[in-house]
C-alpha cells in the first residue's frame, strides 16, 4: 500500500494564505454547522489535488 510519502509532487498549486479567526465554540448544533461549513470552505481548493493523490 503506497502511503503519502511515497507520491513525489512536481507541480504544486498555490493558494492564496487564509485569515485565523478566534472563536470559542460550545458543544452545540450550531457550532458543529459552522464547522463543518468551514471545513469544507478550507477543503474545497484542494479538491482535485485530493482526488489524484486518492485515485493514483
Amino acid at each position: 500500500m503506497k502511503r503519502l510519502k511515497d507520491f513525489k509532487i512536481t507541480e504544486r498549486t498555490p493558494y492564496p494564505a487564509l485569515t485565523v479567526l478566534f472563536i470559542q465554540f460550545g458543544d452545540d448544533e450550531g457550532t458543529q454547522c459552522i464547522v463543518l461549513h468551514r471545513a469544507k470552505y478550507v477543503i474545497h481548493p484542494y479538491r482535485e489535488e485530493l482526488q489524484k493523490l486518492a485515485y493514483k
